[in-house]
C-alpha cells in the first residue's frame, strides 16, 4: 500500500469539564486526566448518592446502550474476535455492562443526544461534570459561568493510557507527487500551517489548531487536556452489522430494566448473533 502524508491544520477531539465548586462543596476528589470510564463513572455516582437531585456526568448519547459501546471502543473490545467467534458474553463486556448499569440506575447519568439542550444543565450548575466537544468549548468559553471549571481529557484504556479515539481530523494539505508546482505548493502549504495561520484560524469552525503553542490566549492551559493525548487506531473491521435491530432491542431493553439477569440477556445476545453469523456464512 502506498503510503500519503500530510499535515492537518486542525482537529477535533472531546474532553470532560468539571464543576470544581460541586466538587468541593461535596468533598469530592477532582477527576484527573486519563482516568478509566470505570473510575469516571464511580466517581459521578458519588454526587446522587450524597445528593438524589445532582448527576455526576452529562454525556451526550440517546441511551446507556450507546455509552455501552462507546466505552467498549475506547478498551478495545469488539463484538466478535474473528470472523467466526462472536464475544459479546465476554467477561470484559459484562464488566463495562454492569459499569454503565450501576451508574445508570443510580441515576448519575444525564444521557442527552439534544444539541440544544445538552449542555444547558451544566452550565446551570446542576451538573458535576459533562463531556464536551470542540463546539460546546466554545460555548463554554462565551459564557461567563458563575462557577470555577477545570477540564481533564476523556478516559482511556488503561492498557494504552496516551491514546484517545475522541480525536478527528477534518482535512490535512499534501503535495500531490506529479504536481509541476512543487516550491510553490509547499510555500502555499508551510503558510496554512504556520504560526500566522494558527492564531488567524483560533475561532474557526474546523477545530483546535494543531499548533497550541502558538495561540495567544489567556486559557491556554485549559486546552491542554484536547491536545494531551495521541490518536488511537481503531478497527473497524470487527464491528456486527444486526440485521433484526428489533430483536436486539427487546433484549437490550430487559438488560436494562432488569426483567433479566446481565448474564441472561449477554448469552441471549451472544446467540441471536451468532445465528445471524451462521446465516451469512451459509450464504455465501
Amino acid at each position: 500500500m502506498q503510503e500519503t502524508y500530510g499535515l492537518p491544520p486542525t482537529f477535533y477531539s472531546r474532553a470532560i469539564i468539571f464543576n470544581k465548586e460541586l466538587f468541593d462543596q461535596f468533598n469530592v476528589e477532582y477527576p484527573n486526566n486519563q482516568m478509566s470510564w470505570e473510575e469516571i463513572l464511580t466517581l459521578s455516582a458519588k454526587f446522587s448518592t450524597i445528593n438524589p437531585d445532582l448527576k455526576g456526568i452529562s454525556i451526550r448519547y440517546s441511551d446507556p446502550f450507546e455509552l455501552i459501546q462507546h466505552i467498549g471502543r475506547v478498551e478495545g473490545l469488539q463484538f466478535f474476535s474473528n470472523p467466526n467467534q462472536v464475544t459479546l458474553n465476554s467477561s470484559s463486556w459484562a464488566t463495562v455492562w454492569e459499569n454503565v448499569l450501576r451508574a445508570y440506575e443510580t441515576g448519575s447519568l444525564d444521557l442527552n443526544a439534544d444539541l440544544n439542550s445538552y449542555l444547558s444543565p451544566f452550565l446551570s450548575g446542576n451538573r458535576a461534570m459533562a463531556v464536551i466537544s470542540y463546539e460546546e468549548y466554545k460555548r463554554i468559553e462565551q459564557e461567563k459561568l458563575s462557577f470555577n471549571w477545570s477540564i481533564v481529557t476523556m478516559p482511556v484504556d488503561p492498557e494504552q493510557p496516551e491514546r484517545s479515539d475522541e480525536i478527528r481530523i477534518p482535512g490535512i494539505y499534501a503535495i500531490v507527487n506529479s504536481t509541476g508546482n512543487k516550491e510553490a505548493a509547499w510555500e502555499l502549504l508551510k503558510f496554512f500551517v504556520s504560526n500566522e495561520a494558527a492564531r488567524w484560524d483560533y475561532q474557526s469552525n474546523d477545530g483546535f489548531s494543531t499548533r497550541l503553542e502558538q495561540l495567544n490566549i489567556v486559557n491556554r492551559d485549559q486546552l491542554l487536556p484536547f491536545y494531551q493525548l495521541s490518536p488511537a487506531i481503531s478497527d473497524n473491521s470487527k464491528e456486527l452489522i444486526l440485521e433484526d435491530s428489533e430483536l436486539f432491542s427487546q433484549i437490550i431493553d430487559k438488560i436494562l430494566n432488569r426483567s433479566i439477569s446481565l448474564q441472561e440477556g449477554l448469552d441471549a445476545l451472544q446467540h441471536e448473533a451468532e445465528q445471524q453469523l451462521g446465516g451469512v456464512r451459509e450464504r455465501k
